[in-house]
């Protein structure tokens, strides 16, 4: 592209974007004149093809291609080229018209080059032809082309209107364009109207257009659509049919016509996706620790527990890898040697896989060589791969092992070459090329899958994308403050990566539907993340203070999330806690009406009772508040001494004398709210019976630990 040309042309230059669309067998005309017969006439096309597949050949979707007809009858081809210029009647270059018709079948940029010489007084035409359109270009649901057109040292009388979409919502601004060079009489920015109407408003506004510029024969404004009607505003409803009309004085002819351009008001959002799934995905396979020895020695993040100095690097290829390689050295004496890495972070998993080349050359029998594994340096613990001297050398060659004792897992994991017993048994053990990884699922990530819209592909209501939402609670919200990404029509799934179990928050989903409009769907299908959720409903709730607990472990134990209600029915304003731990400021609060930072209570687990308060009836709903989590096995509660609110974290119904047991708890209150402080003591534990989804205040004489079994 030459700017100065564009900036300052010696001709008039002219570009149409995004014209409208063509279908198989369309034809678009376009009369025109060339402006200075000193100048040659230059006029190319161009489209966005739809995208083509990975080992398609042809790679060309839609066909679109271009003639110039000239006054005389001669017909121009687009790519026809011969030193530069295309001749008439002339095919295109070798190799791109494969059916020899005369059009080329190869490109989606086409020009025509007519040197000033060959130029011809009179009307030439313009014919963009959708030859070949089996596709939809912009997801429209319409199988179509759109393209662009630059023309130079082109005039054009007729004159032509265009607003700037084929779909407006109801609230939106319409550009309307009109150009026609035959209102350019003086070299000074020029202005006209145009008259846009549609059924809800018959009358139509009349729109001033201006000039771009002095001599650009564009005139251009801007028009507000609205529901609501007023005075240069356009009113419209659903279904519209909005249309822009201009009244062309002299169409080229020397005769007047009427051209207008038409678009459609859509305030329809097309049909939520269904059946969202959220699980925990991934597949890697990454290296935790690749060592050859060809660097200092031990290499950065090896160590030795050797107390003779019997390991080394030394330059041999024993093992069967390259030199050098790490080498254990006779020594008689009995004692534990070992040669070993870390700490290396193995967080997530359970198994880890190890190979390295070894050889072990034996002088005796009764020692052992065997890897180990640790997760502090210390205490070790035996693989399953061991040789014992007496059984013959071993090696040269690769060992391959899988290890999956106890310590994989940990953030501080070692891996040990170790010799075990009288050091005079071995005569080397030769180590090389240690690699240590990991291969095979993992839980990192989180991985969406829907059912497509059942407007996606169909036409009027068609999906363009569709939006994915993230919070850490069912009740989003799924605005801005949640959005995360876009995913293109067709797409069924989504990886949120890094948000699955490694990041300890249970997060929810929303996914929805949006057409080309940008009219989008309001469906409040949240799903969580966690893999084996449960739910569970707490209550029933009066209006007023409640004391409860949630007896699932919640992903998220953080305030308000915790105890928001899956269902969205039952909504309450304040929760209380008490912190026995905390002698000085035991009471903590959350209360919705006030300042975060006024607020001291920030989370809620599973061995917490809380204090709930419902505000009114229009509150209470269904009187359930429905949460999720996982369910404990066990968990293990303090108590200590004097009072100590707690939940009941189990499935089972007990009584208080047995579920307490042991913990020499003497005074339990519960719930009551007739009495004044809506509380209960009672001395004899027996006589009432803990439930799930209960709070309970427990005294106990002596600090002391609570066991309760799910």
């Amino acid at each position: 592209m030459y700017l100065p040309t564009i900036m300052d042309p010696p001709a008039p230059f002219m570009l149409f974007d995004a014209e409208p669309e063509l279908t198989t067998g369309e034809i678009h005309e376009f009369d025109f004149s060339f402006s200075d017969g000193s100048e040659p006439l230059k006029i190319t096309m161009a489209y966005t093809d739809k995208n083509a597949l990975n080992g398609d050949n042809p790679t060309l979707k839609n066909q679109v291609n271009i003639e110039i007809e000239s006054p005389s009858g001669d017909i121009y081809h687009g790519n026809a080229f011969n030193g530069g210029w295309t001749p008439a009647n002339t095919e295109p270059d070798v190799g791109w018209d494969d059916n020899q018709d005369g059009y080329d079948d190869r490109n989606n940029v086409e020009s025509v080059f007519i040197p000033f010489q060959s130029l011809e007084a009179g009307v030439y035409t313009l014919r963009v032809i959708g030859f070949n359109v089996p596709e939809d270009c912009d997801n429209d649901g319409v199988l179509d082309q759109d393209y662009a057109l630059v023309m130079y040292n082109v005039d054009i009388s007729e004159g032509r209107i265009r607003l700037d979409k084929e779909r407006y919502p109801i609230e939106d601004v319409a550009r309307v364009e009109v150009r026609d060079m035959d209102l350019d009489t003086d070299g000074m920015p020029q202005t006209v109207v145009v008259m846009v109407d549609c059924l809800t408003e018959p009358t139509g506004e009349n729109l001033l257009l201006t000039e771009t510029g002095g001599s650009t024969g564009i005139f251009v404004g801007i028009l507000t659509l609205s529901a609501s009607d007023g005075a240069g505003i356009l009113h419209v409803s659903d279904g519209d049919t909005i249309r822009a009309t201009y009244n062309d004085a002299d169409n080229g002819t020397g005769s007047p016509t009427v051209v207008y351009d038409t678009a459609l008001i859509d305030d329809t959002a097309p049909g939520a996706p269904t059946t969202l799934t959220v699980d925990w995905w991934g597949h890697t396979n990454y290296i935790l620790l690749d060592e050859n020895f060809t660097g200092s020695y031990p290499p950065p993040g090896w160590a030795e527990d050797d107390p003779t100095g019997s390991w080394n690097q030394n330059p041999s290829n024993s093992s069967g890898g390259q030199s050098p390689e790490a080498r254990f050295n006779f020594y008689a004496m009995t004692n534990v040697w070992r040669l070993y890495a870390g700490p290396i972070d193995t967080t997530g998993l359970t198994e880890i896989n190890l190979q390295w080349n070894n050889f072990n050359d034996e002088l005796g029998a009764g020692t052992d060589c065997k890897i180990q594994t640790s997760s502090d340096g210390t205490s070790w613990t035996d693989t399953s791969w061991v040789w014992t001297s007496g059984s013959g050398d071993r090696g040269p060659g690769l060992e391959k092992m899988v290890i999956s004792t106890p310590e994989v897992g940990s953030s501080t994991f070692y891996v040990g070459w170790t010799v075990d017993g009288n050091a005079a048994n071995i005569n080397y053990w030769f180590v090389d090329d240690v690699l240590l990884n990991y291969s095979g699922p993992y839980t990192n990530d989180n991985w969406l899958n829907w059912t497509l819209s059942s407007d996606d592909g169909a036409g009027d209501n068609d999906v363009a994308f569709y939006n994915i939402y993230r919070a850490d609670n069912p009740l989003g919200p799924w605005d801005g403050t949640s959005y995360i990404d876009t995913v293109p029509a067709g797409t069924e799934t989504y990886t949120d990566q890094g948000r699955g179990e490694v990041d300890g928050i249970n997060w929810w989903y929303v996914v929805r539907a949006e057409d080309i409009v940008g009219n989008e769907e309001s469906n409040v299908d949240a799903e969580p993340e966690m893999l084996g959720a449960s739910t569970y409903d707490i209550g029933p709730l009066d209006v007023g203070w409640n004391l409860i607990s949630t007896p699932l472990v919640p992903s998220n134990t953080s305030v308000p999330g915790v105890l928001t209600d899956m269902d969205g029915n039952t909504n309450w304003t304040t929760l209380q806690c008490y912190d026995a731990s905390d002698v000085s400021d035991p009471w903590k609060t959350y209360d919705s009406s006030r300042p975060a930072g006024l607020n001291d209570l920030d989370t809620v687990d599973h061995k917490m009772g809380v204090w709930i308060f419902v505000p009114d009836p229009g509150s209470l709903g269904d009187g359930m508040i429905k949460v999720n989590g996982t369910v404990p096995a066990t968990s293990d509660i303090v108590l200590l001494t004097g009072w100590n609110l707690v939940g009941y974290p189990s499935a089972t119904a007990s009584l208080a004398s047995t579920a307490l047991a042991g913990t020499g708890a003497d005074i339990i209150s519960v719930f009551d709210p007739v009495q004044p402080y809506l509380v209960r003591d009672e001395f004899d534990l027996s006589l009432v019976t803990m439930a799930p989804g209960k709070a309970y205040w427990v005294h106990v004489p002596a600090d002391t630990l609570w066991t309760v079994n799910w």
